[in-house]
């Protein structure tokens, strides 16, 4: 479906289009029961939890949008495991227990200026005490295991080069300009990350690691007396390691020393119960795509192995099972994420928990009994506890959503398997709209997910947990679309290599295939309007949409977001954040071939850019450079920046609805003939 290469869509005449709500057709009754952005004010989610040492409560943060302020708050709520006496506790978050489960540390606003440790008692009292007057603000707490300590780490700036120079004082009263901002060795912003311990009750912190080097996820010895901790000297100055080990530090002495080596990135520290071993994730240095291991070692370093087998998939976080025998863990597989066991003696990581759904596991209670995060198409995401000895007796223990989703009709989602080109098996999801109908027809919408390397599933994304695409899908088929996301190959889940098959071909043929393909599927089942089909992605996902724009004009309109169209300036513009991947001065070859904008001139469908104005993760010029190239060859476009906004649109809830509206109304703008509404034509 060609379109005209005469019209440049501005935001002035874009601003005209965000009074509409509805498609046209949808009726006043049916927006009743429908999801609508107005939802979004009201929208909650849980970030983190934290099971009690003795599995009989469960802390929480509850995000939730502040309407007045136009930010997310977030608090602390308690529950007991059985999901009975879920309240409110304190406006603060990111609590951690003490061993004896009797108090709480946690950060927030002290004095002086700034955020602090603080110590709450666990009963009727509840009295609270700030232990630290810190300068610079801690993080990564935890409790000795006699919990009368507690290790932080703290960052310091690194100090700047001196410079040297020849320059005449300014007279008195002169009104010189500020010094310039210098980079170079000593670049501002750049930081060291160090451990520190102080006294549970209060005192002054002693700092136990120093040098131009960086340390973090500090984990104590049963017996206290050693921490064990990630880290690396630092390399350039922007304060972080390109390689790091696992570092045995004495907390009397502050002697360290690492006990790993290798070419790689070894965390998460996590020391068994007995004190024996030490398991921690590594992953090698390459270029190639490659999973995270599971290794366990003894504590001063020897016997070191990896106890993941077969298992070809990325773990998040490590739990010791309490009898020493092996380590628990999330990983993502298939669209699904569940619980897995690695045994220390070697057989290899197998499933504890089934389901398709997205189990992500918080943490876990000296008695074995596990609190996790779980999400489907059903579920939004909620609070789940079960024990190690029944994983399959799963007890939903929060309902967030209810306010919001109880009232509201949803979409149906279908799980699909395809093939590709070359025969490779893809997983997709369809989301239909409420009320559907297979004999009609309907819009249809291509979602792209980021990363690349990451996945989509069933449920809510498996990064953080976050709802947003839960309810991005919801809002879509509310709207009256047939929406496909899918995993094409670069996804993770699938294992290595296929994570692995874009590697130096991103975004190429292989993953853009995919992507059509998936859509060649969805359009065979029939019920597809194929003159309004429209695709969109963020971050990763804006780059595939660049280059499936350049690549086809199937689709009747496209929103690139926080995109990447030059993959040349792109990295000179964040080699100041320290993340250059390659030398691209030596062989610009591959970045151009894999650069949207060089091929620009095959655009034909109308494509809206939206970027945030703070993002240093996909820069906003990286969109003006598309958008320059669309205008100038005079293909309908939009440029959208959206103000005190970073990376992913959703860090100012207006902003995140705004973002929704302008793309609900771009593809409104480009649809053709009879419009369908929610209940279809």
């Amino acid at each position: 479906m060609k379109r005209p290469r005469n019209f440049t869509w501005t935001l002035v005449g874009l601003g005209m289009l965000l009074a509409g709500g509805l498609p046209p057709g949808a009726s006043a009754q049916s927006s009743e029961v429908l999801l609508s952005l107005d939802d979004f004010l009201n929208w909650e989610e849980i970030e983190s939890s934290a099971i009690s040492p003795d599995g009989r409560q469960v802390i929480y943060t509850r995000k939730s949008v502040d309407p007045i302020e136009d930010r997310w708050r977030s608090e602390s709520w308690i529950v007991n495991a059985d999901g009975t006496r879920n309240r409110f506790l304190m406006k603060e978050t990111g609590v951690v227990w003490s061993p004896d489960g009797t108090r709480i540390a946690y950060v927030a606003p002290g004095e002086p200026r700034g955020p602090q440790i603080f110590v709450r008692w666990m009963d009727a009292e509840a009295s609270t005490t700030q232990i630290t007057h810190l300068i610079r603000g801690p993080s990564q707490i935890t409790w000795s295991p006699d919990g009368r300590s507690i290790a932080f780490v703290m960052s310091e700036p690194i100090p700047p080069e001196p410079w040297d120079l020849e320059m005449p004082s300014p007279p008195p009263g002169a009104n010189w300009v500020a010094p310039p901002r210098l980079r170079g060795t000593g670049y501002p912003g750049g930081q060291y990350r160090h451990i520190h311990v102080v006294d549970a009750e209060g005192g002054t912190p002693r700092k136990i690691t120093d040098g131009p080097a960086s340390y973090g996820q500090p984990t104590w010895s049963p017996d206290g007396s050693t921490i064990f901790a990630s880290g690396g000297e630092v390399s350039g100055a922007f304060g972080f390691p390109r390689r790091t080990n696992i570092y045995s530090i004495d907390v009397a002495t502050r002697e360290r020393r690492a006990i790993t080596s290798g070419r790689g990135r070894a965390g998460g520290p996590a020391v068994s119960p007995d004190g024996r071993r030490v398991a921690y994730t590594w992953r090698d240095s390459t270029h190639r795509f490659v999973n995270p291991e599971v290794r366990v070692m003894n504590a001063d370093g020897s016997n070191g192995r990896d106890v993941m087998g077969d298992l070809d998939r990325s773990p998040g976080g490590l739990w010791w099972a309490p009898d020493n025998s092996g380590l628990y863990f999330g990983a993502q597989d298939r669209g699904t994420v569940n619980l897995f066991f690695a045994p220390v003696s070697g057989e290899g990581a197998r499933a504890v928990t089934e389901g398709d759904h997205l189990l992500q596991p918080h943490g876990m209670s000296r008695d074995g009994r596990m609190v996790a995060l779980r999400s489907d198409p059903v579920e939004a995401g909620d609070l789940a506890v079960f024990d190690l000895d029944r994983p399959s007796d799963i007890r939903q223990i929060t309902d967030i959503h209810a306010d919001v989703l109880d009232h509201r009709q949803l979409g149906e989602t279908e799980e699909i398997w395809y093939t590709s080109y070359d025969g490779l098996e893809i997983q997709g999801w369809i989301v239909k709209p409420p009320g559907f109908d297979p004999s009609r027809r309907y819009p249809f919408v291509l979602g792209i997910h980021g990363g690349p390397h990451a996945m989509y599933g069933f449920g809510a994304s498996p990064v953080g947990g976050s709802t947003y695409y839960w309810f991005d899908w919801q809002y879509l088929a509310s709207r009256g679309y047939v929406v496909l996301y899918t995993n094409p190959r670069g996804s993770t889940g699938y294992g290595a290599p296929f994570a692995d098959a874009i590697t130096d071909r991103y975004p190429g043929e292989g993953d853009y295939q995919d992507l059509m393909h998936g859509v060649d599927e969805v359009i065979g089942r029939g019920y597809v309007d194929t003159d309004n089909m429209f695709v969109f992605g963020c971050s990763g996902g804006g780059i595939l949409t660049s280059w499936v724009v350049s690549h086809t004009d199937r689709f009747a309109a496209a929103s690139a977001n926080c995109t990447v169209s030059n993959w040349l300036s792109f990295e000179s513009q964040r080699a100041r954040y320290g993340f250059w991947s390659f030398r691209f001065w030596e062989d610009p070859t591959r970045h151009l071939a894999h650069s949207p904008i060089m091929r620009v001139d095959d655009v034909t469908t109308p494509t809206m850019l939206i970027a945030g104005g703070e993002d240093e993760n996909t820069p906003p010029n990286q969109a003006e450079e598309f958008y320059n190239g669309l205008r100038y060859l005079g293909i309908p476009t939009a440029l959208v920046v959206l103000n005190d906004e970073g990376h992913g649109l959703h860090d100012r809830p207006s902003n995140y609805m705004r973002a929704w509206a302008m793309m609900h109304s771009w593809f409104q703008r480009w649809s053709t003939g009879d419009a369908v509404s929610a209940n279809g034509r």
